[in-house]
């Protein structure tokens, strides 16, 4: 039964993350894409009618590249959308809440080592020498 609870509890978890992102195929599908593949079919249906040309296969290869960069900007357009909204939503739940100072904060540095600090320039000071002659390994 746990193990049950937990796998459900798991696809509850990835479903929420599933709905946090925009749905490509609503993105996408708009009357620019649309208006675009209408020409790409008619220029298919051309080419079968009339034969294939070199020529026709490149303006094809454009109509086709061009739906591609639309869709493309739309999907970006969206997303960034998303995450803007998203950081909306964030924000306002981060002034919501109260800020707490982390207990770290109040604590004071250590104190320096000093031999830890001599063994550093030390080491710092050999790889340099190192690095002058062109022994990169022992740097």
């Amino acid at each position: 039964d746990r193990k049950i609870q937990r796998a459900m509890r798991r696809l509850e978890e990835d479903d929420d993350k599933a709905r946090t992102y925009p749905s490509v195929s609503s993105a996408i599908d708009t009357a620019e894409t649309q208006e675009l593949s209408k020409e790409i079919k008619a220029k298919e249906t051309e080419i079968e009618k009339k034969g294939k040309t070199p020529d026709d296969d490149e303006e094809l290869a454009q109509l086709i590249d061009k739906r591609a960069l639309v869709q493309a900007q739309q999907l970006l357009a969206s997303f960034k959308d998303d995450v803007a909204e998203k950081a909306a939503e964030a924000e306002k739940a981060k002034e919501a809440e109260p800020a707490a100072e982390p207990a770290e904060a109040s604590l004071p540095p250590p104190p320096p080592n000093p031999e830890a600090a001599e063994r550093i320039k030390a080491k710092l000071a050999e790889a340099e020498a190192a690095g002058e002659e062109g022994r990169i390994e022992d740097a």
